[in-house]
């Protein structure tokens, strides 16, 4: 099972917010060693870190994941039994995907 972890700091200084998420990526890294990601928004004080455990889409299923513009980011830990269904029919109504993860 993946793990995650994220804040919001709404006052203090934005540095401490990548500092601070890989610490407490870190102390997680059990939940998800197969790989860790973070997204850092100092504009906004949030903060988001993954620690991948990889079953599906071993080498493209990197979090936190995010639309094509960026505008909306995401980090989940779960699976979608039927990925390949639910893809099929994103894709008919137009959504793109970068990677063959769940």
């Amino acid at each position: 099972m993946c793990g995650i972890a994220g804040y919001w700091q709404l006052t203090g200084n934005p540095d401490n917010l990548a500092p601070n998420a890989k610490r407490m990526v870190k102390a997680i890294r059990h939940r998800g060693p197969d790989g860790e990601g973070y997204h850092i928004d100092s504009n906004n004080g949030l903060a988001m870190g993954h620690a991948r455990l990889s079953i599906i889409g071993l080498d493209s299923g990197d979090q936190p994941i995010t639309t094509a513009e960026k505008d909306l980011v995401l980090t989940v830990n779960g699976e979608f039994y039927d990925y390949r269904r639910l893809r099929g029919l994103l894709r008919t109504d137009g959504y793109l995907f970068n990677t063959k993860s769940d």
